[in-house]
């Protein structure tokens, strides 16, 4: 496969020998998994946008090439550790136990939970101030208002919590190494169902409030499922006759 010209069926030769090629010995299957195929080709395609964007080539052989998606549920490649946060919880301070009920009953993101206030707090309800300025209102369950409730003023004016994430990680790894629970997977996020016997469904990469019910005893929930991030600047050097271009670009 030529980089700059390369044939109409280049790319679908390059999927198949992806489908069939070793693992090398990393992970359990034999070959590599739809999620890494799924990677190879996604940096295919942006090394060939770059190409595009510099003039260097014109043809894009990824733009009609389809990848099967991993089949596996992430709720199953990445199961929830209950027990585990229910010891971290038992064993830590009330203000950190508030943090990880945010996150793991209400859905917040680390950040979202790090940065709300007394005042978005109303009954049953939070005002959560996400991504993008964008705002947004979840249920806060019987054991996550309890948690809140016993929390004296934080550092910040009408403020829960005055850490960093640099800072609440550090401490998740502390506890963990200290023997209260088995391995740290992160911090937990609300799945997007779960029935009453604290099973979690399958996520579907949206965030739902567990909106407690009378009499029921409130589960926790949580799926360390990757999220897809934004793409970042790219910063590509391109070698065109012998000269070095260095390109920035958005792709």
């Amino acid at each position: 496969m030529q980089l700059l010209r390369p044939g109409r069926r280049d790319a679908g030769r390059y999927v198949a020998h992806l489908q069939t090629r070793p693992n090398l010995g990393r992970g359990r299957a034999p070959t590599l998994s739809a999620a890494t195929i799924a990677q190879d080709v996604a940096g295919a395609r942006a090394l060939y946008r770059a190409l595009e964007w510099a003039g260097a080539a014109d043809l894009q052989p990824f733009s009609r090439i389809s990848v099967r998606l991993d089949p596996t549920a992430s709720i199953v490649k990445n199961p929830p550790y209950q027990d585990e946060l229910e010891d971290v919880l038992k064993a830590r301070d009330d203000r950190l136990a508030a943090l990880l009920l945010l996150c793991a009953h209400s859905g917040l993101r680390i950040g979202e939970a790090l940065a709300i206030r007394r005042g978005d707090v109303r009954g049953q309800q939070l005002t959560v101030h996400g991504k993008g300025g964008k705002r947004r209102s979840v249920s806060l369950g019987r054991r996550v208002r309890a948690a809140l409730a016993d929390l004296s003023p934080a550092r910040p004016p009408n403020g829960y919590f005055d850490w960093t994430y640099a800072q609440v990680s550090h401490l998740m790894k502390d506890t963990f190494a200290a023997g209260h629970a088995g391995k740290w997977h992160g911090f937990p996020r609300a799945a997007s169902s779960c029935n009453r016997s604290s099973l979690c469904g399958p996520h579907n990469g949206t965030r739902r409030s567990l909106a407690p019910t009378s009499g029921q005893p409130e589960p926790l929930c949580v799926d360390t499922g990757a999220r897809p991030r934004r793409p970042r600047p790219l910063s590509t050097i391109i070698v065109l006759n012998g000269t070095s271009q260095r390109r920035q670009d958005r792709l």
